[in-house]
């Protein structure tokens, strides 16, 4: 099934031009405007460790550069080195939490992410990406939200797991329940000791969502739940995975920017009247834009 995928992939008009990299070129280097290199605008410290994609590219004598982005922001060309961008691999729906030592010190290609780590830990957030930094994996996490991104070990992340077949667990009463996976809000006690469902769980701690009364509640359990292997993807199988999540968030886009026009659309019609007598259509309303879910 991988190869079948990739060979998909090979097929496409310009497939890899969606692949994302983390840039880490430490030296200075100029940032152009466009593919003649004439003019300067930049300086690349600007986009160090910035998650960039590959737009373009063109060789100058005998040397590589190309045109980059960030966040579909076009920044411009600059001269490339494949050890200088680092692939990156989407992960589809991946949330778990941070396992962290606070002697550690959260410092990446000499950056520092230490403020970024504090807004991340003792909550629910994303692995947005895996990838391979020194012969070891990394991954880049952020808020759910996709607010203050950091690249963190992968030994410092545990994956929240939903089991496959109902997973129930014994509750002593007086059980402290909590609202959210911080536990700083707490939102009652059990009050019967049973066997309650488990909804989701921490890989490998006592974290644990359960369903009781109908609502759902973290508990800090008395035994850690089983440790499942959570990353283990030999490099066919990430671009396979990496292509999939890029597809589905695409059409995710693409099902939400053609709500948009209908949405226009509607808002047009419903603002539009005829006059008979002076033959003329009239626009009563604006168009604007409007969320979608």
């Amino acid at each position: 099934m991988s190869n079948q995928f990739l060979e998909i992939k090979k097929t496409l008009d310009n497939a890899n031009v969606h692949n994302k990299y983390i840039y880490l070129a430490t030296d200075t280097k100029f940032i152009y405007d466009n593919s003649s290199l004439g003019q300067v605008i930049g300086l690349n410290y600007s986009i160090r460790n910035k998650i960039v994609v590959i737009n373009d590219e063109i060789e100058r004598n005998n040397k590589r550069f190309v045109l980059l982005s960030v966040d579909d922001i076009k920044i411009g060309w600059i001269e490339a080195d494949e050890k200088e961008m680092l692939r990156l691999y989407r992960l589809p729906k991946v949330n778990g939490k941070l396992e962290l030592n606070n002697a550690l010190e959260f410092i990446f290609n000499n950056i520092s992410y230490q403020e970024e780590v504090e807004q991340l830990k003792n909550r629910i957030i994303k692995a947005q990406y895996l990838f391979y930094y020194n012969e070891e994996l990394y991954l880049i996490v952020s808020k759910i939200d996709k607010k203050f991104f950091a690249p963190i070990k992968l030994s410092l992340f545990r994956k929240l797991i939903f089991p496959n077949v109902e997973t129930k667990i014994f509750l002593n009463d007086e059980t402290s329940l909590y609202y959210s996976s911080n536990f700083n809000s707490k939102g009652g006690e059990v009050t019967k000791q049973d066997y309650y469902e488990v909804v989701s769980y921490v890989n490998g701690t006592n974290e644990v969502r359960i369903e009781y009364q109908n609502q759902k509640y973290w508990i800090l359990h008395e035994d850690n739940m089983p440790f499942k292997q959570e990353f283990h993807h030999d490099l066919d199988t990430l671009e396979v995975i990496d292509f999939i999540t890029y597809l589905s968030e695409s059409n995710k886009y693409y099902r939400n920017h053609v709500k948009v026009l209908e949405n226009k659309l509607n808002r047009v019609k419903n603002n539009i009247s005829y006059h008979s007598l002076e033959e003329k259509i009239y626009f009563t309303g604006k168009i604007g834009d409007s969320n979608v879910n």
